[in-house]
């Protein structure tokens, strides 16, 4: 499975408004934030575009699939959020 398989990727910068109509394409991920379940689904990375640092949390299917994502995005760091999605997620 890739990442780009996973519903709901790639995350939505901004919750959808207008103001914030920059793509994924654009956006450099640039760090991932532990994932050991204790956060349940959750895997928060942060990405950059012209100086400017963005949060994401994406809720993954499930806790187990939180830790996979997260070490896969870890491999990633650099590209862009887009790009991402043709990773494949360690089994």
């Amino acid at each position: 499975m890739r990442v780009m398989d996973l519903p709901n990727w790639p995350p939505s910068y901004g919750d959808g408004k207008p103001e914030y109509t920059i793509t994924n394409r654009a956006i450099i991920l640039k760090e991932v934030y532990p994932a050991d379940g204790s956060f349940g689904r959750r895997v928060s990375f942060s990405g950059e575009l012209c100086g400017e640092l963005i949060i994401y949390d994406f809720f993954a299917p499930s806790g187990g699939m939180a830790k996979k994502l997260a070490a896969a995005l870890q491999g990633n760091l650099g590209r862009s959020i887009l790009s991402v999605g043709d990773t494949e997620i360690p089994k």
